[in-house]
């Protein structure tokens, strides 16, 4: 086993957790879960993508691939401003959700801004609990 020290900074990672979302919108856990997963089925192999459509109390999880067909799910939410749909790699969310604990009231809070800008999710029961996940097109 070798080791050699790597002289430099590390770059300051608060840089890129987002400081505001202009959408907060608070999910179950299980159900937001069990909607990826279910609709990461029919998303593309190469990409694993995901949409999140946000409506007047609602967010509409689905995917869409010419090989296999298209799924949709939609949960019930507090959300109350103009219509927002944004692109996430499954896995990453699923990987940000697997480890929060599961649980009939364990809930998530996603942060949302833009199409572009990184999606934040937090749980309320661990405050220093913070995923970051970069947008994909879709």
């Amino acid at each position: 086993v070798s080791m050699r020290l790597v002289e430099g900074e590390f770059p300051d990672y608060r840089g890129v957790i987002p400081k505001q979302s202009k959408y907060k919108i608070t999910v179950k856990r299980d159900l937001l879960f069990a909607a990826i997963k279910r609709a990461a089925i029919f998303s593309s192999e190469r990409y694993h993508g995901v949409k999140f459509a946000l409506s007047a109390g609602t967010l509409t999880v689905s995917s869409t691939s010419p090989e296999t067909g298209e799924a949709s799910e939609s949960l019930d939410v507090d959300f109350k401003s103009e219509e927002f749909a944004i692109g996430f790699n499954a896995s990453y969310v699923q990987q940000a959700l697997g480890v929060i604990p599961q649980g009939a009231d364990s809930t998530v809070e996603l942060g949302l801004s833009d199409d572009v800008s990184p999606g934040v999710i937090r749980t309320e029961t661990d405050q220093q609990y913070t995923y970051v996940v970069m947008p994909m097109r879709l």
